[in-house]
């Protein structure tokens, strides 16, 4: 997060500093909630009316599949962040 933060208030005007701030950290919240609200639902949607045992192992291992299916496109979305210029 610390590398996505610096990417996109690392531009702004310092006098705008705090109204970036306070958008990048809404945006995150929102991000989150809606990622909770998503893999829940995916979550309960194989678990069906009436789970059994062995059925929450099976959405469990779906629901984290989809977890890192989702970070693994982060990552790779990651690469098209702007670099710092080296010094020298």
């Amino acid at each position: 997060m610390p590398s996505v933060i610096k990417a996109v208030i690392g531009g702004i005007d310092p006098r705008h500093a705090g109204l970036a701030s306070g958008m990048m950290i809404s945006t995150f919240q929102i991000g989150a909630a809606l990622g909770v609200a998503m893999i829940g639902g995916v979550f309960y949607s194989l678990l069906g009316p009436r789970p059994a045992p062995a059925d929450y192992a099976h959405a469990f291992t779906i629901a984290l599949g989809c977890n890192v299916a989702l970070l693994a496109l982060g990552g790779w979305l990651s690469l098209w962040l702007p670099r710092e210029p080296t010094a020298g």
